[in-house]
């Protein structure tokens, strides 16, 4: 699956609001040296930034250029992790926009 723009947190947001998200994952965040590979970790974190609600439902992930370089790492990371977390159900995406976190950050998939 091809994801050109930056994934999406369906939910229910006041009108006029400002779609974009402000999540902070930082490269120190990522264990370069953990058996875990980069994509999981930062899929984690994405997913844990939902939870505590840093990523509000219906948020805008934003561009994935700038999204993969503020986290340090390269775009197919990024991609692969938005991947994973579109196909379990916590984030939404469609080609006509950026990614966005599910209405419910569900994680039941």
């Amino acid at each position: 699956m091809s994801i050109s723009s930056a994934p999406v947190i369906p939910a229910q947001r006041p009108s006029g609001a400002d779609d974009r998200a402000q999540v902070r994952i930082e490269p120190g965040d990522l264990n370069r040296s953990s058996s875990i590979p980069l994509y999981q970790q930062l899929a984690q974190q994405l997913q844990r930034a939902i939870a505590t609600g840093e990523l509000a439902p219906g948020s805008l992930l934003g561009n994935e250029i700038e999204f993969a370089q503020h986290c340090g790492v390269s775009r197919p990371t990024t991609r692969r992790a938005i991947a994973e977390l579109v196909g379990r159900g916590v984030l939404v995406a469609n080609a006509a926009s950026a990614p966005r976190s599910s209405a419910a950050g569900s994680t039941d998939r």
